[in-house]
């Protein structure tokens, strides 16, 4: 067995060699035996028979050595077989996603100009309203400027999201102003806005009986639950509701934001929170540059919390998130100060 173990370190292209110098050996050793006998005994049949006797065994030790390198061989190239047939699905696999990532980023690029030339064409036309026309009433210029707000507003949110990717990808942590939070009051906010953008749509938000406190950055609350309302809204028939419900237990806060949408498959949910990701890429697909749940993410996980989804297609979509709750520290006798810095 530890010949054969030994055999097995000589490389493929020395197995000549070492065939060689054993039957050189041998030879040597046989020829030397015969020599032996004539000086001791000089019986030629004897001499012979020894010889034929050393030949053959000569002859069965070159054989076993020949099929233990050729076993070798065939081990060796089974191995080298495999590894090229791993190697091969790897790069198979690496080009596939990167065929994958390089329709996202066409996709992206595609959709960010079209998120981008949507503001900036009103803020140009209505701009040149206030311009040209001179006859507008006090109520007109008024609804001129406060479109331009926020398409102002909405220019400005993209581009921060696109600043916060960048900063995400060169591995700088996100900027958060820590105070007291009433995940509550957030919520309802986000709900108020979305009232009066998305009339379409029923909103019902329920509480968790108890304050909602938290410990974080009012500002990314807002924007988490925001990109999560604002998906359900968008993936979601006309008429249909959104649920948010908030749950408190000793030690977290758990949010779920839910609608009664096209729901998402399960090769969607594995790429959910993708950065640029779109399930649906045609031209019917809803407004988005599909940042919403990636900068979700990595606000909640900022924030020491979690954040996952459960899906039907058909039926419906449901975001959670669950953060760490605040807990009044033990000294503390005044009253809660509600933060929501907006």
């Amino acid at each position: 067995m530890k010949i054969a173990m030994l055999f097995r370190r000589v490389r493929p292209g020395q197995w000549r060699l070492v065939q060689f110098l054993v039957a050189v050996a041998l030879s040597s050793f046989a020829t030397g035996m015969v020599l032996c006998l004539i000086a001791i005994r000089p019986r030629a049949l004897l001499v012979v028979a020894f010889w034929v006797v050393m030949t053959a065994l000569n002859a069965i030790i070159l054989g076993w050595l020949s099929g233990c390198a050729q076993r070798t061989i065939r081990h060796r190239l089974r191995v080298i077989e495999e590894e090229l047939e791993r190697r091969a699905e790897e790069y198979a696999t690496l080009n596939a996603e990167m065929r994958r990532l390089d329709l996202m980023k066409s996709a992206f690029l595609a959709t960010a100009a079209h998120e981008l030339r949507t503001p900036l064409t009103s803020l140009q036309g209505f701009s040149e309203i206030l311009l040209i026309r001179g006859d507008l009433s006090e109520e007109q210029r008024r609804k001129c400027l406060t479109y331009i707000n926020q398409q102002a507003i909405h220019l400005a949110t993209i581009v921060d999201d696109l600043l916060d990717v960048s900063r995400i990808e060169s591995g700088e942590a996100l900027k958060l102003r820590y105070d007291v939070v009433d995940l509550f009051s957030v919520v309802e906010e986000v709900v108020t806005a979305f009232r009066i953008s998305a009339p379409t749509h029923h909103f019902v938000v329920e509480g968790p009986g108890t304050l909602a406190l938290v410990w974080g950055d009012a500002e990314r609350l807002y924007q988490v639950m925001q990109h999560l309302v604002s998906n359900a809204v968008k993936y979601s028939p006309v008429g249909s509701t959104v649920t948010i419900r908030l749950e408190s237990t000793d030690d977290s806060l758990k949010t779920s934001v839910s609608d009664q949408g096209i729901g998402m498959t399960r090769e969607e949910l594995a790429h959910a929170f993708e950065k640029f990701y779109r399930a649906d890429l045609s031209n019917l697909a809803p407004e988005g540059m599909g940042l919403g749940l990636f900068m979700a993410r990595h606000i909640v996980e900022a924030h020491g919390g979690e954040i996952s989804i459960e899906s039907t297609p058909g039926v419906g979509t449901t975001v959670y998130v669950v953060l760490p709750r605040y807990k009044k520290p033990g000294n503390y006798s005044g009253s809660w100060h509600l933060c929501l810095s907006r």
